[in-house]
């Protein structure tokens, strides 16, 4: 197992981790064991104090329905949902056992951001942004205490405008309107024609679809007011060339 250096230095910056956890300690373990070339992927939003890792992964097989029984038998998931089928891809929304929802619960807290996570060779290789060095340790001693195993793989000290950090919290939106409109943009929602409706949103949220509509209108409202009104970010201060084709 390798730990944090328990160090002070960068106690204020971001600090940027990939690691390798064991799928037998983070779940799907025995979906790896039958089929040892399988691919997961975790949905494309960041997660900040949430309770599962992994509410929504991609995953590419030929035949969802036989794959289904497969998740079925699985230990570490309670139920699973197929959400839809997109470009050779199924989108699926699991619900995990109490003992895998115990081991999210250590790794992220209030203050941690999972930005990506993707499941192969029996293994989750997950990339985590931490607010600090002392967080990082905190969850480290969290994991260690609790026999947890697990590796770190890099740690990486980030600037408070790295492109990641600001990405990871952008704009000032709540963590609800975060992940309702990055899921929605993940799933298709906003290119033409849609490629999904809002109920079908809802439904991967698990919200009800006006729950969701009202998070997407202060989502978008947020971010609007951010790009006209900071400077150097939004509209101000920038120049735009008369001869634009949008009008």
């Amino acid at each position: 197992m390798t730990s944090a250096s328990h160090t002070d230095s960068g106690q204020s910056t971001p600090v940027l981790v990939t690691a390798t956890v064991p799928a037998s300690e983070l779940g799907l373990s025995e979906t790896f064991d039958s089929r040892p070339s399988l691919t997961i992927t975790r949905a494309q939003y960041a997660v900040s104090g949430a309770r599962s890792l992994f509410p929504l992964v991609w995953i590419d097989v030929a035949d969802t329905e036989v794959f289904m029984e497969t998740l079925a038998d699985d230990a570490s998931l309670r139920s699973v949902t197929r959400v839809l089928e997109t470009d050779g891809r199924t989108l699926w929304r699991l619900y995990w056992s109490d003992s895998v929802e115990s081991v999210s619960e250590l790794l992220i807290d209030g203050e941690t951001i999972l930005l990506s996570g993707d499941g192969t060779d029996k293994e989750w290789h997950l990339e985590l942004l931490f607010p600090s060095r002392s967080v990082l340790t905190r969850v480290c001693e969290r994991c260690e205490s609790s026999g947890v195993s697990y590796s770190i793989d890099r740690i990486r000290d980030l600037q408070a405008d790295d492109p990641r950090v600001t990405e990871a919290a952008p704009l000032g939106l709540t963590e609800e309107q975060f992940v309702a409109i990055t899921t929605a943009h993940e799933l298709g929602y906003f290119t033409v024609p849609r490629d999904v409706t809002l109920d079908e949103v809802a439904d991967a949220l698990g919200v009800s679809h006006q729950a969701l509509s009202e998070r997407l209108r202060r989502a978008q409202f947020a971010i609007l007011e951010a790009w006209i009104n900071t400077p150097g970010v939004g509209l101000g201060g920038r120049d735009f060339d008369d001869d634009s084709s949008d009008g």
